[in-house]
């Protein structure tokens, strides 16, 4: 018996007689394409040529040789043939319940466990090791100093850290540790002489007044914002201090000969139109 094939082997007046109760194609083998197979009884002279046949025939089953494989002595004898027949096939059923229990009793259970907890638990105990500490730190400076790696490990960090920030638990930790910092002097102090220095600066100064302007146009696509700004000049028009200022900063502007001529310019478009 290999696999789930139980096939039948028996020696007979100098020949060897093979007996499968299987599926068999004209070419004695198995052919899964061919639906009309029939059981075999097959005799061979030479012991070397049933062997071949075996090999044959298990490979067609796609039936890995390697496998285990069982063998059970049956004897026929003349006398009472049928009842000893019966007996041997009540021992062999007998034999595999008996086998089946001990390995029941005799297996391990298994747990399945997720490959992600199990590469958690595997490398929080390697961190746990010094020398394992040290090789990832060592590795970690080096790939920092290397001007090809330090790159893409900048990129995988921004990635990170953008989808971090669309939760809204980083966002509330991020904006409370924020407000942690800011109320430590220090850093107030430094914050400040940072900005001053980056006005202080022609090239930062104009590098951030892009980014201003940039903002304000994206800010301006928005029909909240609109309504929002328009409120507000609405609100600022009904100071009178505001009217004066703007009405003085209009008469300022007339003065300006370039300023007429932008002026007369665009008002000559909207009449062509």
């Amino acid at each position: 018996m290999i696999g789930a094939i139980c096939s039948a082997v028996y020696y007979y007046n100098h020949i060897y007689y093979f007996f499968d109760t299987h599926s068999h194609s004209e070419c004695t083998l198995n052919n899964p394409l061919d639906s009309s197979g029939k059981s075999i009884l097959i005799g061979f002279a030479d012991l070397h040529d049933l062997l071949s046949y075996l090999y044959a025939f298990y490979t067609s089953l796609q039936i890995d040789l390697d496998s285990q494989y069982e063998i059970l002595p049956v004897c026929i004898s003349s006398k009472d043939a049928e009842k000893d027949v019966t007996k041997q096939i009540k021992n062999y059923f007998d034999d595999q319940k008996l086998r089946n229990t001990k390995q029941k009793n005799n297996s391990y259970q298994y747990i399945k466990v997720p490959k992600f907890v199990y590469m958690k638990n595997y490398m929080q105990n390697r961190r746990k090791e010094k020398n394992y500490r040290k090789t990832e730190a060592d590795r970690k400076k080096s790939q920092r100093e290397n001007s090809d790696i330090r790159p893409i490990v900048r990129q995988r960090e921004l990635v990170a850290k953008r989808k971090a920030r669309k939760t809204e638990d980083f966002n509330k930790r991020e904006l409370a540790a924020k407000r942690e910092v800011r109320k430590d002097t220090n850093y107030r102090r430094a914050e400040a002489e940072k900005k001053k220095s980056q006005r202080d600066n022609s090239d930062l100064r104009q590098i951030e007044r892009q980014r201003e302007l940039v903002a304000k146009r994206d800010a301006r696509k928005n029909e909240d914002f609109n309504k929002r700004e328009l409120a507000a000049k609405r609100d600022a028009r009904k100071n009178k201090d505001f009217n004066k200022r703007e009405l003085a900063a209009k008469r300022d502007a007339r003065k300006n000969e370039d300023f007429n001529k932008r002026e007369l310019a665009a008002k000559r478009e909207k009449l062509e139109r």
